[in-house]
């Protein structure tokens, strides 16, 4: 999955940063919908690509139930990613309004210089058939966590965003002694148990079924977990790296906050983590 997302990006991503920024300014998403959509072909087929090459596909089911996968874990880390980085921008113009305007500016410039192909995401690819053999468990997994999770994770993600936040500084700063601090709520089994109860609950609401009743494998909702975290660091990380490159001036009052913002995290992190 690294090395496909990658490979799209190589040739995507002026596109994706041009719809982002505009994303965060006009607060249009038709627009990052867009290039995630028409981006996933790119992504899919390298890592179809990939495992025939290996010789890691053993029937043609396989091959409709990998697209499938493919297309959950895309999804969930390219929206995750693209919410991270809009959040993070509309963030710098708040506290940064002397920028603000100019930020604007540019990414309508952008928007317009690197506009999105409206070409539809390829479809979901399992068949009646498929849905009938060994693949049931899988299947149905995954179609619980493409429906639940995203708001899962933002609800776990709330009351401990300060946290979040920190970590990602702590990272961009180079603070190995902090993120190994707040690694202690992120990597927790509790932290993770928050985000799978999020999802049992959100789905026995819907159906009034538990999943535990039902033959459900939570790899796939653990594996989104960590594609998720991922995804929110990077998509944080390359806004404000963008910025850095923009408003080389600027930037040293923002790492100064990231620097405070670290300190003031770690210095309430006992009482965060009752």
């Amino acid at each position: 999955m690294p090395k496909a997302l990658k490979s799209m990006w190589q040739s995507e991503y002026l596109v994706w940063r041009a719809q982002l920024f505009n994303s965060a300014c006009s607060e249009q998403s038709l627009g990052v919908s867009s290039v995630i959509n028409s981006s996933f072909g790119l992504f899919n087929q390298f890592i179809i690509d990939q495992v025939i090459m290996n010789k890691e596909l053993a029937s043609d089911n396989e091959q409709l139930i990998l697209q499938d996968s493919n297309k959950l874990y895309y999804l969930l880390f390219s929206k995750i990613y693209a919410s991270a980085y809009k959040k993070r921008l509309q963030i710098i113009k708040q506290y940064h309004p002397d920028i603000s305007a100019e930020l604007c500016q540019h990414a309508l410039t952008l928007a317009k210089q690197y506009p999105a192909d409206e070409q539809p995401i390829l479809p979901w690819q399992t068949t009646q058939k498929a849905e009938g053999n060994t693949w049931r468990a899988d299947l149905f997994s995954m179609r619980v966590v493409y429906k639940h999770f995203i708001a899962a994770f933002f609800d776990r993600q709330k009351p401990f965003a300060e946290i979040i936040d920190a970590e990602i500084y702590a990272i961009i700063v180079k603070d190995k002694k902090a993120i190994l601090a707040f690694s202690d709520i992120s990597d927790s089994y509790k932290y993770s148990a928050i985000l799978m109860n999020n999802i049992d609950e959100a789905y026995e609401k819907r159906t009034g079924t538990s999943l535990t009743d039902k033959n459900y494998q939570p790899i796939y909702a653990q594996t989104a977990s960590m594609v998720a975290t991922q995804a929110y660091r990077l998509g944080t990380i390359s806004a404000l790296m963008q910025i850095k490159a923009l408003y080389p001036e600027e930037f040293p009052k923002i790492e100064a906050h990231m620097t405070s913002y670290i300190k003031l995290q770690l210095s309430t992190l006992e009482q965060d983590k009752q």
